[in-house]
């Protein structure tokens, strides 16, 4: 069953309102249900991105749905729709590994918000990728990341060498990049004794943020019968992973701050201060600086966050790249679905995929690539049936090599001449394709003698 988005609320009215927006979101392949029985009944048939679930429901709880989810589909997110009185159990699931909640009544750009966070999530966990990097030293814990990009070596080689810091690291780059799998690495080659704790602090109020990184004591609020440490002291001695850091509100980074700046934080319904010892990664796919002249985020906060720094690059900006993740992840998905493994991609597969864009950057390429092995069996196909395949993922094979160009040139200085931006344009072609002069003249669309032309008149 295509089912991308399960919800399951024991009040019809409320799957009503829920199945509008869906629709209002644009998501088509969901299943609405009222009774967590029959979740449990075609458990076997559904295989969902993401799962909204009530923390109380008749016969299983959303904590028993969280429980076999995680069990049964890893990589799929769960959204747990909650009361003001269940912040126990919503903490408790968050820690399960729920990746965020909702608190009822919801209303539609809270359950936006929340459908997104969960898709991203989804595609994060499913994109299980590595990277080879060749790093020797301490760094073993970076050795599952291969690159043949300068630029990712340096990124990793100094990664590495702050790793033993304790001050605060901040990740940056484009959805879809993996940048938890850098923070993972840079916890596993610290030496810290303590756990790694990751969350996803978008869409969080001030409230639940307090809640969720420094706990509450008993009576904090209506519900809260018994005290509760938050993340900051389950990563005590460790690593606590902010993802989407650029979404904090005020009152939050100001929190935030505090504890990066004193080392202290306060529970809620407390007034002593509480010591931590724990290392902050931070990560975002939004430009903070852009954040910060806009007043929607503090420039303090950012200099504390930033003390070590990272961009990862899109995978665009590292071709050399595509064609060993691409075999890597076509290697994995075979193995997976028990077909044998193989040396290369089908022929002319790996030319089409260093020419195309990848706005998804490694997310879109693996999820191509997990299609492109279920649908060859490891087994080559002609190019025909190579074409078809690519549309079928809305890349056009004739034009792919052209979907980078952003349409603007830069350049310092004088304006330049045509013939200068001509040369530009060529040299570009001729890089991009790794000294190819067929495909450089394809992606410029003129002959190949064409070119040999253009090429020998600027020689004289």
């Amino acid at each position: 069953m295509n089912t991308q988005v399960i919800i399951i609320d024991d009040e019809k009215a409320l799957t009503d309102q829920y199945r509008e927006y869906l629709n209002l979101i644009g998501v088509s392949a969901y299943t609405v249900l009222n009774d967590t029985r029959d979740f449990m009944r075609s458990l076997d048939r559904f295989r969902p991105k993401i799962i909204m679930v009530d923390t109380k429901m008749p016969y299983y709880s959303g904590e028993d749905i969280l429980d076999v989810v995680r069990h049964k589909y890893p990589a799929a997110s769960v959204v747990m729709l909650a009361e003001n009185s269940d912040s126990d159990i919503t903490v408790r699931c968050i820690r399960k590994g729920a990746v965020s909640f909702i608190m009822k009544p919801v209303d539609f750009t809270r359950f936006k918000t929340a459908y997104h966070s969960a898709l991203n999530a989804y595609q994060i966990q499913s994109t299980d990728f590595g990277l080879y990097t060749g790093l020797k030293s301490e760094s073993s814990a970076f050795r599952n990341i291969i690159t043949r990009d300068e630029k990712m070596k340096n990124i990793l080689q100094y990664l590495a060498s702050v790793s033993k810091s304790s001050f605060p690291v901040l990740i940056t780059g484009e959805t879809g990049v993996g940048k938890e799998l850098f923070a993972e690495a840079v916890h596993k080659a610290s030496g810290r004794s303590g756990s790694y704790v990751a969350v996803n602090i978008s869409g969080l109020d001030d409230t639940m943020f307090t809640d969720t990184l420094f706990g509450h004591a008993k009576g904090a609020f209506t519900g809260a019968d018994k005290a509760r440490k938050g993340l900051v002291a389950e990563a005590e001695k460790g690593t606590l992973f902010l993802d989407e850091i650029g979404d904090l509100n005020e009152s939050a980074q100001i929190k935030l701050l505090r504890l990066l700046q004193e080392k202290v934080y306060m529970p809620l319904g407390t007034d002593r201060n509480v010591l931590a010892d724990v290392r902050i990664i931070a990560a975002t796919s939004v430009n903070l600086k852009h954040k910060v002249k806009a007043g929607s985020f503090r420039q303090d906060l950012l200099y504390r966050l930033s003390t070590h720094c990272v961009s990862i690059p899109p995978l665009r900006e590292r071709r050399d790249d595509i064609g060993i993740l691409a075999l890597r992840f076509y290697n994995k998905a075979l193995k997976e679905a028990g077909y044998a493994e193989t040396e290369q991609l089908p022929e002319g597969m790996e030319e089409v995929l260093e020419s195309y864009s990848f706005p998804g950057n490694v997310r879109q390429l693996q999820a191509i690539i997990n299609d492109l092995a279920m649908i060859t069996g490891g087994e080559n196909v002609t190019r025909k049936e190579l074409n078809a395949f690519m549309r079928r993922h809305d890349i056009d094979p004739r034009t792919a090599a052209r979907e980078y160009f952003n349409g603007q040139f830069s350049y310092a200085g004088n304006f330049p001449t045509l013939r200068e931006m001509e040369a530009m344009l060529i040299a570009s072609a001729i890089d991009s394709v790794k000294g190819n002069i067929s495909a450089a003249a394809k992606i410029l669309g003129i002959t190949r003698q064409a070119l040999h032309k253009q090429l020998k008149n600027r020689l004289r």
